[in-house]
């Protein structure tokens, strides 16, 4: 996945080198949620059209918005986070803006802080 013109994502074939550009809608925003510039995605074609966009299962995004921890906060409580994507995932209280956290793209859940 090379970027999001505004109009159409941009991908492009690592073996040709050819650009594809595809919708907002044929990717679905479940899919476009987590994916960033310079991400790998897998475009499946079928009689020439674009049927669907995979991206990896488990991928690592930065946190760039999530409220602050306050005192008392529960060790098992959940916050929500602003990833670089744009997609927002509940994380435990001791996450932090400016981290790096595992998710799962399909379930669209965090999954840890990564290593």
């Amino acid at each position: 996945y090379l970027y999001d013109d505004g109009e159409m994502l941009q991908f492009m074939d690592t073996t040709t080198y050819d650009q594809i550009g595809l919708t907002h809608e044929q990717v679905g925003k479940e899919t476009f949620d987590f994916m960033i510039d310079g991400m790998e995605a897998e475009i499946l074609f079928h009689n020439g059209q674009a049927i669907s966009v995979e991206i990896p299962q488990t991928v690592i995004l930065k946190v760039i918005e999530t409220p602050p921890n306050f005192k008392g906060d529960s060790q098992g409580g959940k916050k929500p986070a602003t990833l670089e994507s744009g997609a927002v995932v509940q994380v435990p209280f001791h996450i932090i803006e400016g981290e790096m956290i595992k998710v799962d793209t399909v379930e669209g859940k965090y999954l840890e802080k990564a290593k």
